[in-house]
């Protein structure tokens, strides 16, 4: 079978990348911890076994998903994910509750974020849904 029909493709042999099963966004590995950390009542879900990926994408419905067609959207989470939202309140760094509308009215937050993940004061990998650095969610 052509692989240019296929979606939830794994990209790479390390399982660090995949394609969304709805949006066929290019989606990143993220940890079982960092699920763990998000998903509402994760004594109740069953996430072992599979790599999970996050999708970026802001006009896609689902947050995690793996291989086997497994997802969670934003009503199983009981993080509200900032990067699949445009409004003002939602959040840009995780780790110090910087908003959109904190940012644009000061951008110094930006600053303040930096020196603390320089400080190693950061904690995204639980914090942000994606499990990556909040610095590449602020607007360039």
């Amino acid at each position: 079978m052509s692989k240019c029909c296929v979606t939830n493709e794994v990209i790479d042999k390390n399982n660090k990348k995949a394609r969304c099963p709805n949006c066929n966004n290019l989606s990143f590995h993220v940890s079982e911890r960092t699920i763990l950390h998000h998903i509402k009542k994760p004594w109740q879900q069953n996430i072992k076994g599979t790599p999970f990926y996050f999708c970026s994408s802001s006009s896609c419905q689902i947050i995690f998903f793996n291989i086997e067609k497994r997802f969670f959207t934003q009503e199983d989470l009981h993080t509200h994910v900032g990067i699949k939202s445009l409004k003002p309140e939602s959040l840009l760094c995780y780790c110090f509750n910087v908003t959109r509308q904190d940012y644009l009215e000061d951008s110094s937050s930006k600053q303040f974020v930096i020196n603390q993940t320089k400080s190693l004061h950061c904690s995204c990998e639980t914090t942000n849904p994606s499990g990556q650095c909040c610095l590449k969610d602020f607007p360039k």
